[in-house]
């Protein structure tokens, strides 16, 4: 973590806010907990614990004037796996948006060891959706989330994500990754929604929303 860098990190849909002491770390919501880090693991693995047994979406906001050894110690508590995403436009201003597992998702996969970011994230989009011919335009945002293996092992999940445009916009969904449905929608539309999504999801189309809208 650099100097004055926060990291957001959705657990169980939850946010953990992991922020530089030094800077100004408002706004948070007023039922926010925060909290000095006291540089012990045991304190990450209590608010960890907290988020994954909440359901009231209360942001943890944890701050150090040592954000870099926060992050570092944060950071070993789980396996850490890199992914890539993509935010697709067609020529009608709408992303896509891909139905999977019971949400509306946005491409995306782990990244292969030998291939960059942005690599992974036209191989994601391609695989997914069956899109070809797709125009990389810039890097958007980096979200973080966890989740728990069969074993119970805890990963944390980095997504770099890109937006891109399509001319072609016929689909073949991968159905093998329990990809049963497709959309294009506005992101403003889609936000304004009531559609099941995760807040990673929202906090990717909030990057883009107010650069599309008519």
């Amino acid at each position: 973590m650099k100097s004055g860098q926060k990291y957001k990190i959705y657990i169980n849909d939850n946010p953990l806010v992991l922020a530089d002491a030094r800077e100004k770390i408002e706004p948070f919501p007023n039922d926010a907990i925060v909290v000095p880090y006291v540089d012990k693991t045991r304190q990450l693995l209590n608010f960890i614990d907290f988020q994954e047994k909440s359901a009231t979406g209360r942001m943890v906001l944890i701050h150090s004037h040592d954000p870099k050894k926060l992050f570092n110690d944060f950071e070993n508590l789980f396996v850490y796996i890199k992914a890539s995403g993509g935010v697709v436009w067609n020529n009608d201003r709408e992303v896509l948006l891909i139905y999977r597992r019971g949400k509306w998702d946005l491409p995306k996969g782990k990244k292969n060891k030998k291939e960059t970011s942005k690599q992974a994230a036209v191989r994601e989009v391609e695989e997914e959706t069956g899109l070809t011919d797709i125009k990389l335009t810039r890097h958007l945002i980096k979200t973080f989330h966890t989740y728990r293996l069969p074993d119970r092992i805890r990963v944390l999940k980095r997504t770099s994500w890109y937006e891109m445009k399509v001319d072609l916009t016929q689909l073949t969904l991968q159905v093998e990754e329990e990809i049963s449905d497709a959309r294009w929608m506005r992101p403003g539309d889609f936000l304004d929604s009531e559609l099941p999504t995760f807040n990673t999801i929202k906090d990717v189309l909030r990057a883009v929303a107010s650069d599309y809208q008519p």
